[in-house]
């Protein structure tokens, strides 16, 4: 579609987005899977910098496994940047796809976006 806005096929399921702050609890839900759940990808748009507090940290993935799908050493909060993770992984069971913070900043935000196959 020239010009226009990307329209999302019919059918297939929406991201999940969430945006986030500095500010943003210890954990957020991004969604809760059902099995045969097909995350396609996840990115994760930094849009202003973390600054100040302890350093702000951040990972993605399930209570089995805090980090399953990006450890704090992959995303770097600090500068302004876009972190794209491939995933393709179907869930066997129902589970909560989550973020996960640790330390603090005094400022910061950007947004996490989910994107499923089925």
């Amino acid at each position: 579609m020239e010009g226009g806005a990307w329209a999302h096929p019919a059918g297939a399921p929406k991201p999940v987005e969430l945006d986030f702050t500095f500010g943003s609890g210890a954990s957020q839900i991004l969604k809760g899977l059902v099995p045969g759940t097909v995350t396609k990808c996840v990115t994760v748009k930094i849009t202003t910098p973390f600054s100040g507090g302890t350093g702000r940290t951040l990972s993605i993935g399930f209570p089995a496994d805090n980090s399953e799908i990006a450890t704090t050493t992959q995303l770097n909060l600090t500068i302004a940047n876009t972190y794209k993770f491939d995933v393709y992984r179907t869930s066997a069971i129902s589970e909560t796809l989550m973020a996960y913070w640790g330390g603090t900043a005094t400022a910061g935000a950007g947004k996490i976006i989910v994107e499923f196959t089925k």
